[in-house]
């Protein structure tokens, strides 16, 4: 048998005249985090193209300068102060071209303009490193011994090209660089030179103080 309740009609609050004011109270927090958020991403995509845009820049403007070009619009550099000198570099691939290298430089170095850049860093390609060993009277022989690896490394002054320090950056911390005595045993490990070496030999350049610092 079926059981049969009375109805009640639900009532209809829509056209109630707080209704829509409640509504719109409830959405506020929302409505104002949503334009919040979307103003914070449109500043940091703008800040972000900005910076890619500026590093892009320094980048064509420095590639000339492994090459021997100037940049005139770049900055002086100013050996023996506190200043730090902004630089990019380089590192020269088999087929002769230039390709950024980022590992090679930390990224308190780096000039965000042209006008900031003051030196350039051309590292040739990584190779074998060799010493001879002496002759028993202390003389360069013509026998070699396998000692690590290394990279060529040309630094230039951004705003004329001049070459501040040409030299090698082994992978073997203080690595001899006359003949030796005998014939290492063991053998230094043939590893990458690592970029912490290359930043430790750039250090003094951006620090101000060249080779002497």
């Amino acid at each position: 048998m079926l059981s049969t309740f009375p109805h009640t009609p639900m009532s209809d609050l829509s056209q109630e005249p707080e209704r829509g004011r409640y509504a719109i109270w409830q959405a506020l927090p929302l409505l104002l985090f949503t334009i919040c958020a979307v103003g914070l991403i449109a500043v940091l995509a703008w800040r972000s193209l900005a910076g890619v845009q500026g590093t892009a820049a320094v980048l064509d403007a420095a590639v000339a300068v492994c090459g021997g070009q100037g940049v005139a619009s770049a900055a002086a550099y100013q050996p023996n102060t506190p200043t730090t000198n902004p630089v990019v570099a380089f590192r020269q691939l088999a087929d002769g071209r230039l390709l950024t290298d980022s590992t090679a430089v930390l990224p308190a170095w780096l000039p965000t303009q042209p006008d900031q850049l003051a030196l350039v860093l051309c590292l040739g390609q990584e190779r074998p490193a060799y010493r001879t060993i002496c002759t028993a009277a202390g003389e360069p022989s013509t026998i070699l011994a396998e000692y690590g690896r290394e990279i060529p490394a040309t630094l230039r002054e951004a705003r004329t090209a001049a070459i501040l320090a040409e030299s090698v950056i082994a992978s073997v911390d203080d690595a001899p660089t006359g003949c030796l005595r005998e014939i290492p045993n063991p053998t230094p490990p043939d590893v990458a030179v690592s970029p912490a070496q290359v930043q430790a030999w750039l250090r003094p350049w951006v620090a101000g103080g060249g080779a002497d610092n």
